[in-house]
């Protein structure tokens, strides 16, 4: 059995590090007194309200061993895409920008599954390999 009596100590941990953070940071109140609408705060006092309410997602790892500290898959998939529209300023045509997906969503398939991707592209483009074929009809 696993001892998890540190992570009540840390969890509390952590709610005075923010609660000492919204102390030096207090939150905007409206200076007219009105309720209407919501109040612009800093980022500081943002970042600080998003981990308090968000506290059970930023400490998973504690009760997760698995869980991962960077973005989802989804996002790590589509980086690399944002990443070269902003350096080469994007694709000259829709079509060549579909063809840089599809080999991307092959390569990124090939990792997930635990493949080399550098052979599945040989595979892919081996003439005469039929399982691949059908591969490549259905990225067309």
């Amino acid at each position: 059995m696993v001892d998890r009596r540190w992570q009540g100590r840390h969890r509390i941990q952590y709610r005075q590090l923010i609660d000492i953070g919204l102390e030096k940071n207090p939150p905007a109140v409206k200076k007219d007194g009105s309720t209407r609408g919501r109040t612009a705060q800093t980022k500081t006092v943002n970042l600080l309200l998003r981990l308090r309410e968000k506290e059970d997602e930023v400490l998973r790892f504690m009760t997760h061993a698995l869980a991962q500290f960077d973005n989802n898959q989804a996002e790590r998939d589509l980086r690399m895409n944002k990443v070269r529209q902003k350096v080469s300023g994007g694709f000259r045509s829709p079509v060549a920008a579909q063809e840089f997906m599809n080999i991307r969503s092959f390569v990124a398939t090939a990792i997930k599954r635990g493949a080399d991707p550098v052979e599945e592209l040989v595979k892919l483009f081996t003439p005469g390999n039929t399982d691949y074929m059908r591969l490549a009809r259905h990225l067309e």
